[in-house]
């Protein structure tokens, strides 16, 4: 999938729940699915004003039966006559093999009690998202991933090391698709160009690539802009399964190593 996924909206022109908050039947809520903002475990609720006078938003929380609850998310927000605001609110782990009816939005307006809209029509995407969860969540049991325990500094910007796939609860062919960068760091395979990264065939239980990370840079902006410099994504895919989006971080004398890299660069 790839832009946003329109998950449905909460049509009625009131809350499901009674409120004396003037202008909130004005109010029409509904949910979309940005790919950036997937990473973080994040949907945006979408505000839209409809009537002649501004409504104030001050907590936004999901509520559905394919996730776990999470805190509602505290943020005032003014959406102007006929104006749209979009609101990034996190949404908890999938709750696999539960039953799916029920979703929708908490919202407290103007400072008075949560009130509820629901998100109609939003079952079959709503689906597709919680299927992807599970399926995540089936990968991250299927397989211990990780870096290995040899660490080797090449030179004052890059080192070399391994990624280890080590079998745990499924049989099925486990392959690393795709192995990325970030802001701060290179990630790449070593040798000929592989395609898919790293593959652990039935009836094996350990399989590994050679792997080399390298400073892209360590100057101020770049170190406030990274917001994860030392997880990196991977794509792993289960069976012939869709590949699912999965970090994976360094730790130990690995993770030591590449802090003390970074400082170096950073201070010289």
């Amino acid at each position: 999938m790839t832009g946003a996924l329109l998950l449905g909206c909460g049509g009625s022109s009131t809350p499901s729940t009674a409120g004396a908050t003037a202008g909130v039947g004005d109010l029409h809520v509904s949910l979309e699915r940005p790919r950036y903002l997937v990473v973080s475990r994040k949907v945006e609720i979408i505000l839209r004003n409809q009537g002649a006078n501004p409504i104030s938003v001050d907590t936004l929380q999901l509520t559905s039966e394919a996730f776990e609850a999470v805190e509602p998310t505290l943020r005032s927000v003014d959406v102007p006559p006929g104006q749209r605001v979009d609101v990034p609110v996190p949404y908890g782990e999938a709750r696999c093999g539960n039953d799916i009816t029920e979703h929708t939005v908490r919202l407290g307006i103007g400072g008075s009690g949560p009130q509820e809209w629901e998100l109609e029509d939003a079952d079959e995407a709503i689906g597709l998202l919680h299927s992807e969860e599970c399926h995540r969540q089936a990968v991250e049991a299927a397989a211990d991933i990780d870096f290995g325990m040899r660490w080797r500094q090449l030179d004052e910007r890059s080192v070399r090391t391994t990624l280890v796939v080590r079998r745990a609860e499924s049989p099925d062919r486990i392959v690393v698709d795709e192995i990325r960068g970030g802001v701060i760091w290179s990630l790449k395979t070593l040798g000929p160009q592989r395609t898919p990264a790293l593959a652990l065939p039935e009836g094996e239980d350990e399989a590994e690539v050679d792997v080399q990370l390298g400073i892209l840079r360590c100057d101020p902006h770049g170190m406030a802009e990274s917001k994860k410099t030392y997880r990196f994504p991977i794509y792993v895919s289960l069976g012939e399964a869709e590949a699912q989006y999965l970090e994976v971080e360094p730790t130990g004398s690995g993770r030591a190593l590449l802090e003390r890299m970074l400082d170096d660069c950073a201070n010289g």
